[in-house]
């Protein structure tokens, strides 16, 4: 593992007015080459040029996630990744701001602030803290005030947050190894031990996990009657929080063990449940199909979508949504229904054989062609090529396993996805 202590000498270095000529000369560079890195190398140690290099690079990527703000942060690309984005970092302040109090709020395991950043625009305290001491000094620098260097391993780490006057906090455990990406709770850094000697001590804590988190495992975090959620942004799953203490009903005074969220470009919308039993099956497949967001599937609030949108599941395992009735009518009864739900027209139902699927589609007239699957039933890498046409009508393919059998659903997409 790097020196982090030196790092960090190397940063402040370059902030400082020795570093400008460096600084300078590094603007704009976020792909250097080979004689660019040698020539600055003559002038500059290896550290120092580095250190100006991840800035740049950081910047470049902190500004696509963060907009004009990134440009001014301090930050290197690998931690700009690991940040929470903007949106799910408003989203979880707002739900602090309506507990904390005037209370002081760690935001623990801080990486470069991503979350810190977003509570202290909501304003909150907050003090960010991390055992990285670059880190820690990039997330302080990004908010305008100190950061704790604490490590949650160490028996005296409670002792030491309380010293920081911290009285909740946020909590965004490692979840990578030289490895790579670990989705285990025992794999988390630090461990399930010093986790819940955290949320011990401070009960009204929120722990940031990946949304693929095994729930049976919670219970080694010491979390108690916890809530659940689940976050989409934009369709894509990015984070699991777990809410402890009077975090756990804080959002809209509904105490429930799951729920999803899904974070859009104009609005944001939250669906609350209890943990699905056995999913309402429909009894046929209907004239549409309806694609729900991967928040609500993971989240296992399948049942609460059932019940807003009138309709079954087509497959107990398939994450869609079956019936007769197109996307106004869902959405008459369902304010939110097309911003949780993609929708689609089934054109045929078929058995599923590769040229009879293609000659299919020749007939009806096809020409772009998305392919749709789970559990690597097709490749639609291979397939999406094969069957489309420059001209043509665009439709989108099934190909799912019901049970025992695969079958192909021929579609087209219909409603406005709002997201």
């Amino acid at each position: 593992m790097p020196d982090r202590g030196l790092e960090l000498e190397h940063w402040l270095w370059l902030m400082s007015d020795e570093g400008a000529e460096l600084r300078e000369r590094t603007a704009g560079v976020t792909q250097p080459t080979p004689a660019q890195v040698t020539a600055l190398r003559k002038r500059w140690s290896a550290g120092e040029v580095h250190a100006a290099l991840q800035m740049v690079a950081g910047r470049a990527k902190a500004a696509a996630k963060f907009g004009e703000r990134g440009n001014l942060m301090l930050a290197d690309p690998e931690g700009v990744e690991m940040a929470t984005g903007p949106g799910s970092g408003a989203w979880k302040a707002a739900r602090f701001a309506k507990v904390a109090g005037g209370r002081m709020v760690g935001d623990v395991c801080c990486g470069i602030g991503g979350d810190a950043m977003a509570m202290s625009s909501a304003g909150l305290k907050v003090v960010p803290v991390d055992r990285d001491p670059l880190r820690a000094w990039m997330a302080g620098m990004n908010i305008g005030s100190e950061a704790g260097l604490v490590d949650l391993e160490q028996a005296d780490a409670v002792e030491k947050l309380r010293a920081l006057k911290i009285e909740m906090v946020h909590l965004d455990p490692a979840r990578r190894n030289s490895s790579g990406r670990v989705w285990r709770v025992e794999d988390l850094q630090p461990g399930p031990g010093a986790i819940a000697r955290l949320v011990g001590a401070f009960p009204d804590a929120g722990i940031k996990l990946a949304p693929g988190v095994d729930y049976a495992a919670l219970g080694e975090l010491g979390v108690g009657e916890a809530e659940v959620e689940i976050i989409s942004e934009r369709g894509k799953l990015t984070q699991a929080m777990v809410w402890t203490g009077a975090m756990a009903g804080a959002l809209d005074g509904v105490r429930t063990a799951r729920r999803a969220t899904l974070i859009g470009k104009s609005a944001t919308v939250t669906m609350a449940g209890a943990a699905d039993g056995a999913v309402p099956v429909a009894p046929a497949l209907g004239r549409f199909v309806y694609e729900v967001d991967d928040a609500i599937e993971r989240a296992e609030v399948l049942t609460v979508a059932c019940e807003r949108s009138g309709m079954g599941m087509a497959h107990p395992a398939l994450g869609l949504l079956t019936g007769d009735e197109p996307p106004e009518a869902i959405a008459a009864r369902w304010a939110d229904a097309m911003v949780w739900l993609r929708g689609f027209e089934v054109i045929e139902e078929m058995g599923w054989n590769e040229r009879k699927v293609e000659q299919r589609l020749r007939q009806l007239g096809a020409g772009l062609v998305e392919v749709k699957t789970r559990d690597r039933v097709v490749n639609p890498d291979q397939l999406q090529p094969a069957w489309s046409r420059k001209q043509g009508v665009p439709m989108v393919v099934f190909v799912l396993r019901f049970g025992k059998s695969v079958r192909v659903l021929i579609a087209r997409r219909v409603g406005d996805v709002v997201r």
